[in-house]
């Protein structure tokens, strides 16, 4: 599954990429990191800021905690929409959950 996602991610396809990380827990199967962060940078890529907020939010409920990759997109995701000082304290939340932005991190704010 998670190739899938990634493939429909990476072609824009917001909308399938989604539906195939839903059709995972409905035939029970758990999705990874991967899965997720591919659909939260795609939701991010499409300016889809509130998407890319609700997958990280289900994310973090499945008991995976948020990577790099995911809040990079996050951060990313706040910026297209022209939310630059929640995209900048999101930097902050990194750092509080022992992460180290990087260049990407600081690119995108």
């Amino acid at each position: 599954y998670s190739g899938v996602i990634n493939a429909w991610a990476k072609a824009m396809c917001v909308d399938e990429a989604q539906a195939c990380l839903r059709q995972m827990g409905e035939v029970g199967v758990a999705p990874n990191s991967v899965s997720y962060c591919s659909v939260i940078h795609a939701c991010a890529r499409a300016s889809r800021a509130e998407d890319a907020f609700e997958w990280f939010g289900k994310m973090e409920r499945a008991g995976i905690d948020g990577n790099l990759v995911a809040y990079n997109s996050l951060i990313d995701a706040l910026a297209r929409a022209g939310r630059y000082d929640e995209a900048a304290a999101m930097l902050g939340r990194m750092r509080a959950v022992g992460l180290r932005p990087d260049r990407v991190s600081f690119g995108s704010v």
